[in-house]
């Protein structure tokens, strides 16, 4: 004989009185993280990873008598740090001998001309103009002078200085790979230029082009850099804020552009532009997607902390 089921007194998940079945791997993917949708670009087949035409290899006839440090060869004594005098680059090594290429460019950060020896300088000059924490920045910045024991002077530029919105002065060689590091003579001098910085309070840093020119990251960079002097206002910030604000600090690129307002392109163009002036911060770690992240920077500690610092080495004319 059919009866009619009690559902008030029915368990949760069937009408009928029987318990939800769930799948064992169910509880599992209750606590796991959201995946990251790939953006087109990640999804093309990988090229082969640029390299440079020409690295340093130890001979390996000499493997059994390594040669002795440059330094202790020549004689090195007295090393001095030196800044320009109105704090910009202490050289323009522009000239039709080199063998690596040479460019210059205006930064929006420094209201500077920059100029660069080789790709990955400029490849760091996009990734530090883009980059919320980075503050102000310099190329050829710091020039070190020091006496040999036959009564030269020698001296060597470095390639770049920035000062993070912390109030960090950081001081940066960039090399293609490490195989450039490791060449004696230049560790020789690496080691004897951080000694030197390091008395300053300023951090040292050798950077390789491993991460800067890996291809996906390099042109999610440059899209955004290519942005960088499109023309926004006040009310397109105020906008911006607000629906960052709202969502407690951290909002998705594609809710920010629906809050700027206009053509989608545009106004991503326009939040690209924001990002040099620091008034918000796009992840750039990944090229850009609906569920990017976009935060409000934090004011600087110092906003004058790298002049400051190329102030105190300055020579004057």
């Amino acid at each position: 004989m059919l009866t009619a089921v009690d559902t008030a007194s029915a368990l949760p998940g069937d009408a009928g009185g029987h318990a939800a079945r769930r799948h064992p791997d169910e509880d599992m993917l209750d606590d796991a993280t959201p995946c990251r949708i790939l953006h087109p670009r990640e999804c093309l087949p990988r090229r082969p990873a640029r390299t440079p035409a020409w690295e340093p290899r130890r001979d390996r006839r000499d493997a059994g008598h390594p040669p002795l440090p440059r330094h202790a060869l020549e004689g090195w004594h007295s090393p001095r740090l030196a800044s320009a005098a109105d704090l910009g680059q202490m050289r323009i090594n522009f000239n039709y001998r080199n063998y690596f290429t040479t460019a210059a460019g205006y930064g929006e950060k420094p209201r500077r001309a920059q100029y660069f020896e080789g790709p990955y300088e400029t490849a760091l000059w996009r990734v530090l103009e883009m980059t919320p924490t980075i503050v102000d920045y310099q190329f050829q910045p710091i020039q070190m002078l020091w006496d040999t024991s036959d009564g030269r002077t020698v001296h060597y530029t470095t390639d770049a200085i920035y000062a993070t919105d912390a109030g960090e002065v950081v001081v940066e060689e960039v090399k293609a790979t490490q195989a450039y590091f490791d060449r004696s003579d230049t560790r020789d001098l690496m080691e004897l230029f951080e000694t030197r910085i390091l008395t300053t309070g300023a951090r040292f840093v050798r950077r390789t082009s491993r991460r800067i020119a890996e291809p996906t990251y390099w042109r999610t960079v440059k899209d955004a850099f290519d942005d960088r002097r499109t023309a926004y206002g006040e009310a397109d910030v105020d906008r911006a804020h607000e629906a960052i604000v709202r969502v407690g600090g951290t909002a998705p690129l594609g809710a920010v552009i629906e809050a700027v307002g206009g053509p989608a392109r545009e106004a991503h163009a326009k939040l690209n532009a924001m990002m040099v002036a620091r008034t918000v911060a796009i992840d750039l770690s990944a090229p850009p997607m609906g569920d990017t992240e976009v935060t409000i920077p934090a004011p600087p500690a110092d906003p004058d902390a790298l002049r400051t610092f190329l102030r105190s080495l300055a020579v004057q004319p």
